[in-house]
Protein backbone atom coordinates (compact mmCIF):
# COMPACT_ATOMS: atom_id res chain seq x y z
CA UNK A 1 0.00 0.00 0.00
CA UNK A 2 1.03 3.38 -0.89
CA UNK A 3 0.27 6.23 1.31
CA UNK A 4 -0.69 9.90 0.43
CA UNK A 5 0.12 12.60 3.29
CA UNK A 6 0.86 16.17 1.90
CA UNK A 7 0.59 19.42 3.71
CA UNK A 8 1.05 22.95 2.22
CA UNK A 9 0.65 26.22 3.53
CA UNK A 10 -0.71 29.07 1.13
CA UNK A 11 -0.90 33.35 1.46
CA UNK A 12 -4.75 33.06 1.37
CA UNK A 13 -7.93 32.21 2.41
CA UNK A 14 -9.56 28.87 2.50
CA UNK A 15 -12.33 29.68 -0.20
CA UNK A 16 -9.82 31.37 -2.59
CA UNK A 17 -7.47 28.14 -2.55
CA UNK A 18 -10.54 25.67 -2.94
CA UNK A 19 -11.90 27.77 -5.36
CA UNK A 20 -8.81 28.47 -6.96
CA UNK A 21 -7.94 24.23 -7.45
CA UNK A 22 -11.33 23.36 -7.63
CA UNK A 23 -12.60 25.04 -10.25
CA UNK A 24 -9.38 25.83 -12.52
CA UNK A 25 -8.26 22.73 -14.06
CA UNK A 26 -5.79 25.20 -16.53
CA UNK A 27 -3.59 25.76 -14.27
CA UNK A 28 -3.30 21.60 -13.16
CA UNK A 29 -2.03 21.15 -16.72
CA UNK A 30 -0.11 23.88 -16.55
CA UNK A 31 1.89 22.61 -13.45
CA UNK A 32 1.82 19.35 -12.71
CA UNK A 33 4.60 17.70 -14.71
CA UNK A 34 3.10 14.50 -15.53
CA UNK A 35 -0.27 16.03 -16.35
CA UNK A 36 -0.99 16.96 -20.62
CA UNK A 37 -4.88 17.73 -20.06
CA UNK A 38 -7.90 17.61 -17.79
CA UNK A 39 -11.21 17.15 -19.05
CA UNK A 40 -14.01 18.03 -16.59
CA UNK A 41 -16.50 14.81 -17.37
CA UNK A 42 -19.32 16.32 -15.76
CA UNK A 43 -20.71 18.59 -12.40
CA UNK A 44 -23.55 17.44 -10.38
CA UNK A 45 -25.24 19.62 -7.65
CA UNK A 46 -25.68 17.21 -4.32
CA UNK A 47 -29.43 18.06 -2.28
CA UNK A 48 -26.62 18.12 0.81
CA UNK A 49 -25.04 21.30 -1.02
CA UNK A 50 -21.95 19.50 -1.95
CA UNK A 51 -20.82 18.60 -5.80
CA UNK A 52 -20.33 15.55 -7.27
CA UNK A 53 -17.33 16.39 -10.01
CA UNK A 54 -16.06 14.09 -12.31
CA UNK A 55 -12.48 14.85 -14.53
CA UNK A 56 -10.10 12.77 -16.52
CA UNK A 57 -6.95 12.99 -16.02
CA UNK A 58 -3.99 12.37 -18.76
CA UNK A 59 -0.57 12.10 -18.47
CA UNK A 60 2.84 11.14 -19.72
CA UNK A 61 4.99 8.57 -17.65
CA UNK A 62 8.36 6.86 -18.22
CA UNK A 63 6.44 3.15 -17.22
CA UNK A 64 8.88 0.74 -16.88
CA UNK A 65 9.31 -1.85 -19.60
CA UNK A 66 8.35 -4.68 -17.53
CA UNK A 67 4.87 -3.22 -16.24
CA UNK A 68 4.34 -1.95 -19.83
CA UNK A 69 4.94 -5.26 -20.85
CA UNK A 70 2.84 -7.06 -18.55
CA UNK A 71 -0.37 -4.60 -19.07
CA UNK A 72 0.53 -3.32 -23.02
CA UNK A 73 0.65 -0.14 -21.67
CA UNK A 74 1.58 3.06 -23.88
CA UNK A 75 3.42 6.08 -21.96
CA UNK A 76 0.81 7.83 -21.88
CA UNK A 77 -1.98 7.14 -18.84
CA UNK A 78 -5.30 8.46 -18.44
CA UNK A 79 -7.28 7.94 -15.21
CA UNK A 80 -10.61 9.44 -13.52
CA UNK A 81 -11.19 11.27 -10.68
CA UNK A 82 -14.19 11.92 -8.48
CA UNK A 83 -14.94 14.44 -6.09
CA UNK A 84 -17.26 14.85 -3.70
CA UNK A 85 -16.34 18.90 -2.68
CA UNK A 86 -17.97 20.08 0.53
CA UNK A 87 -17.48 23.81 0.14
CA UNK A 88 -19.09 24.83 3.13
CA UNK A 89 -16.54 22.63 5.16
CA UNK A 90 -13.47 23.53 2.54
CA UNK A 91 -13.26 19.13 2.39
CA UNK A 92 -12.98 16.97 -0.88
CA UNK A 93 -13.54 13.11 -0.73
CA UNK A 94 -11.72 12.05 -3.87
CA UNK A 95 -11.34 8.53 -5.64
CA UNK A 96 -9.31 7.50 -8.17
CA UNK A 97 -10.45 4.75 -10.77
CA UNK A 98 -7.74 3.60 -13.27
CA UNK A 99 -8.99 2.19 -16.59
CA UNK A 100 -7.07 -1.13 -16.32
CA UNK A 101 -8.27 -3.84 -13.80
CA UNK A 102 -10.40 -0.95 -12.10
CA UNK A 103 -11.84 -3.49 -9.45
CA UNK A 104 -8.14 -4.41 -8.35
CA UNK A 105 -6.88 -0.61 -7.63
CA UNK A 106 -8.45 1.14 -4.14
CA UNK A 107 -7.03 4.73 -4.19
CA UNK A 108 -8.75 7.50 -2.45
CA UNK A 109 -8.51 9.72 0.44
CA UNK A 110 -9.19 13.32 1.68
CA UNK A 111 -8.20 16.80 0.90
CA UNK A 112 -8.82 19.89 3.39
CA UNK A 113 -8.55 23.51 3.79
CA UNK A 114 -8.41 25.05 7.06
CA UNK A 115 -7.71 28.71 8.14
CA UNK A 116 -3.62 28.73 9.57
CA UNK A 117 -2.21 32.27 10.18
CA UNK A 118 -0.98 34.06 7.35
CA UNK A 119 -3.46 32.32 5.12
CA UNK A 120 -4.49 28.52 5.30
CA UNK A 121 -3.09 24.87 4.74
CA UNK A 122 -4.21 22.20 2.72
CA UNK A 123 -3.61 18.34 3.93
CA UNK A 124 -3.84 15.61 1.41
CA UNK A 125 -4.49 12.49 2.87
CA UNK A 126 -5.24 8.99 1.32
CA UNK A 127 -4.10 5.91 -0.10
CA UNK A 128 -3.17 3.28 -2.79
CA UNK A 129 -3.80 -0.45 -2.97
CA UNK A 130 -3.27 -2.56 -5.74
CA UNK A 131 -3.92 -6.03 -5.63
CA UNK A 132 -3.69 -8.17 -8.52
CA UNK A 133 -3.75 -12.18 -7.04
CA UNK A 134 -5.88 -14.19 -9.33
CA UNK A 135 -6.21 -12.15 -12.41
CA UNK A 136 -6.06 -15.02 -14.77
CA UNK A 137 -2.66 -15.58 -16.89
CA UNK A 138 -0.93 -13.63 -14.02
CA UNK A 139 0.95 -16.10 -11.59
CA UNK A 140 0.78 -15.17 -8.16
CA UNK A 141 4.43 -14.37 -7.98
CA UNK A 142 4.55 -11.89 -10.31
CA UNK A 143 1.56 -9.85 -9.81
CA UNK A 144 3.31 -9.91 -6.34
CA UNK A 145 6.57 -8.48 -8.67
CA UNK A 146 4.20 -6.01 -10.38
CA UNK A 147 2.44 -4.66 -7.77
CA UNK A 148 5.75 -3.97 -5.67
CA UNK A 149 6.93 -1.75 -8.77
CA UNK A 150 3.67 -0.12 -9.64
CA UNK A 151 2.49 0.99 -6.47
CA UNK A 152 5.66 2.79 -5.60
CA UNK A 153 6.24 4.29 -9.48
CA UNK A 154 2.38 5.14 -9.66
CA UNK A 155 2.03 6.97 -5.97
CA UNK A 156 5.43 8.73 -6.46
CA UNK A 157 4.28 10.17 -9.88
CA UNK A 158 1.39 11.77 -8.34
CA UNK A 159 2.88 12.48 -5.16
CA UNK A 160 5.23 14.54 -7.36
CA UNK A 161 2.49 15.98 -9.02
CA UNK A 162 0.68 17.36 -6.38
CA UNK A 163 3.90 18.92 -5.09
CA UNK A 164 4.97 20.71 -8.26
CA UNK A 165 1.25 21.24 -9.01
CA UNK A 166 0.30 23.39 -5.57
CA UNK A 167 4.27 24.63 -5.04
CA UNK A 168 3.45 26.24 -8.60
CA UNK A 169 0.08 27.63 -7.38
CA UNK A 170 1.55 29.11 -4.35
CA UNK A 171 4.66 30.84 -5.88
CA UNK A 172 1.94 32.19 -8.42
CA UNK A 173 -0.20 33.42 -5.26
CA UNK A 174 3.09 35.03 -3.90
CA UNK A 175 3.43 36.81 -7.08
CA UNK A 176 0.10 38.17 -7.26
CA UNK A 177 0.18 39.34 -3.80
CA UNK A 178 3.37 41.08 -4.56
CA UNK A 179 2.31 42.99 -7.44
CA UNK A 180 -0.71 44.16 -5.57
CA UNK A 181 1.44 45.58 -2.82
CA UNK A 182 2.76 47.31 -5.58
CA UNK A 183 -0.15 48.99 -7.22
Amino acid sequence: MYGFNLSEKFPCSPDELFDRTLYNFDEYEKFAPNVTRVEVMSREPLADGREFITVQIFARAAIPAPIRAVFNMSPEMSWKEYYTADTANKTVDWRVETPMFTEHVNCGGTSSVTESPGGCRLLITGSMKINIDGVRGIPPSVARAVCGMVEPFIGNMVTLNLKKYFGAVRAAMEKEAAQKLKQ
